[in-house]
């Protein structure tokens, strides 16, 4: 009996792995269509599905300012991480009995057999993958040998053949990957949409290799709208934890997405599931979105443009004995700080929508406020300090609009470097404001009591702003908690460098930095640092050399190419200049002003700190002492 009831579980054990090697999961159907162009009149086409999904997607690359090959694009996609593959490395696909090979995929996969690639992981996890098509495309299902062992390397744009071919292939596969030219034809766009209705899914992905159509606007480079659908959800707008904003989601989602639909851990990548936020208006959001980014792009560019112009008019016109220079320059510097403190306010009114409307406002609101605040000899550059500094701290803890919708504190979602929290150069704006406006306060403030309550009260906040819970930006908040350090060190110590002072402020440093990493590790909705600390638990150190040798080629680049590298060397040579040789000036500010002065230091040096911790550093730098300069010249009589 024993041996009966052996055989008839060995048996039983062989069907299942018999089961679980040739015929896939049939609860779980993902079908992923890729198609040549899918702008917002293509997408409307498809949208009216009622379950249906739709987000703006960034598909930046590993190069710097637009993708250049259709290589990098699905590499991207099925790496999970950004990278550069040179134009025409796919050959094409050769059709064997065995299944489908990628000529040329050694030579696109040069880089690294290391990461894990889309097809070799599910396929390590018996989820089969197949596809239909014969572009690079196929790069995402492939294997680490360049092969699919279930697809098509054609496709028949006739409804029937399509319907057969997909259904013949699903039998055997959990995900699809389908390659969809409509080639500008409605017959094709008709097809899909029947194709869509009369094919069994449950998950379903559209979205386009590259920027056709009415998305093909000037500065889109990376923008493109992705259609998602769920078995369980009705309309609504696409987010991630990638990027933590309403109606935007990046290339990198898609690979963990596919994980989390099959219930397998998406810990390693650097993506996030992508999410649905029910909304019946995600359509028009969704086109908004795209026109507001692209306005509030250009609107930065312009405005960082009359910035550097002012700088170098500063730096080229300096001469402290000419008065009349003087009121032109103070003129120029407090408009800079004026028209920062405005861009904030700006962004409670929503008038981004109009470019030229929101740099008229900027600029005659700028030029206005300092013209009336100088000809009431008004200390103008610390009072728009203290606001600045306030109405940062207001947007980030209470309304974030106002940072999200102003030129300072926008996120390049174009350009896809950052997606949330503070960019590096509001988080210069924060640190430099908060430094001068603490030190103006204790210029006017004759209880030490109180100066002290402020500085304990204050700075803690500023540094919790900056946090990963908040503003997410490591180097303001290194910078902040040295900033912090330098103050109770002059203040409170006296600037006495003892041992005992030192090792309680370092250990004051240490404590705030642990503090904040051992939160984020632990946090439900980790930041890019969190994800960073478990992907190196997960993937090794090699994790920690390939993200520092990115930041080391971004900070190189800015700090080489123009226009910030020019306008940080001019800073550098303005600060040096009135150092060595108007060290007169100088002293009469720390004899008039000596709280400033004391300022005045910790912003610079504060300022060099962030250059360093920042991959756009140098941009924080620029901004920091944009205002060091205003307070110099305004401080002139």
């Amino acid at each position: 009996m024993r041996r009966y009831l052996a055989v008839f579980f060995t048996i039983i054990i062989l069907i299942l792995n018999i089961n679980n090697t040739v015929i896939a999961d049939k609860n779980k159907k993902t079908l992923i269509i890729i198609v040549d162009k899918l702008d917002f009149f293509l997408a409307k086409e498809i949208y009216n599905d009622k379950n249906m999904s739709i987000g703006l997607m960034n598909i930046k690359t590993g190069n710097i300012y637009k993708n250049n090959s259709q290589e990098s694009f699905f590499t991207t996609i099925s790496t999970g991480r950004r990278v550069k593959v040179e134009k025409g490395l796919f050959k094409g696909i050769t059709k064997k009995s065995k299944g489908l090979y990628i000529k040329g995929y050694d030579d696109i996969f040069s880089f690294s057999w290391e990461i894990d690639i889309f097809g070799q992981f599910f396929k390590k996890q018996k989820i089969k993958v197949g596809y239909i098509g014969k572009d690079p495309s196929a790069i995402i299902a492939a294997d680490k040998n360049g092969f699919i062992e279930y697809g098509e390397n054609k496709v028949i744009y006739n409804l029937s053949w399509l319907e057969s071919e997909i259904e013949n292939i699903y039998k055997k596969v959990d995900i699809l990957i389908l390659s969809y030219k409509f080639k500008e034809e409605n017959k094709r766009i008709r097809i899909l949409n029947n194709l869509l209705k009369n094919i069994d899914y449950q998950y379903l992905l559209i979205f386009p290799q590259d920027i056709k159509g009415d998305i093909n606007k000037r500065w889109n480079t990376t923008l493109v709208p992705l259609l998602y659908k769920l078995p369980y959800s009705k309309k609504g707008i696409l987010t991630s934890g990638t990027t933590k904003r309403v109606g935007v989601i990046t290339n990198l989602d898609i690979f963990p997405t596919i994980a989390s639909i099959y219930n397998i851990d998406n810990s390693m990548f650097i993506g996030n599931p992508i999410e649905v936020i029910d909304n019946k208006k995600a359509f028009n959001i969704s086109k908004d979105n795209l026109i507001e980014f692209l306005n509030l792009n250009i609107i930065k560019y312009i405005i960082h443009g009359i910035i550097i112009l002012s700088q170098f008019y500063i730096i080229l016109k300096w001469n402290s004995k000419d008065k009349k220079k003087i009121r032109n320059l103070k003129t120029v510097s407090t408009s800079i700080s004026a028209g920062i403190f405005i861009s904030l306010i700006l962004g409670l009114l929503d008038i981004h929508k109009s470019i030229i409307l929101y740099v008229l406002i900027f600029l005659l609101s700028s030029i206005t406020v300092s013209f009336i605040f100088l000809k009431k000899e008004i200390k103008v550059v610390m009072l728009l300090c203290i606001g600045t500094s306030f109405m940062i701290l207001f947007g980030i803890f209470i309304y974030k609009p106002i940072i999200y919708d102003s030129y300072i504190g926008y996120n390049n979602i174009v350009a896809g470097g950052r997606f949330y929290g503070l960019n590096n150069e509001i988080m210069g704006v924060l640190l430099s404001t908060s430094i001068i406006g603490y030190f103006s306060l204790r210029e006017k403030i004759e209880n030490s009591i109180i100066k002290n309550s402020i500085l304990f009260l204050y700075f803690p906040l500023v540094i919790l702003s900056l946090s990963n819970r908040y503003g997410a930006n490591f180097g303001g908040f290194l910078g902040a908690i040295t900033a912090f350090l330098m103050i109770i060190y002059i203040i409170i110590f006296g600037a006495k460098l003892e041992e005992k002072n030192f090792l309680l402020l370092a250990s004051i440093g240490v404590v705030i930095f642990l503090f904040n990493i051992y939160f984020d590790v632990n946090n439900a909705e980790k930041t890019h640092i969190g994800n960073l600390i478990e992907r190196i638990n997960l993937n090794g150190l090699n994790e920690f050399v390939t993200v520092f040798i990115s930041k080391i080629k971004q900070f190189m680049f800015m700090i080489v190419i123009p226009p910030w590298s020019i306008i940080f060397l001019g800073q550098l040579y303005f600060i040096i200049k009135i150092y060595k040789s108007e060290k007169g000036l100088l002293f009469k500010i720390k004899d008039i002003y000596p709280e400033i002065m004391k300022g005045m230091y910790v912003v610079f040096i504060t300022s060099v700190v962030v250059l360093f911790m920042n991959d756009t550093g140098v941009i924080s730098f620029v901004y920091m002492n944009t205002y060091l300069i205003s307070i110099i010249i305004n401080l002139l009589n």
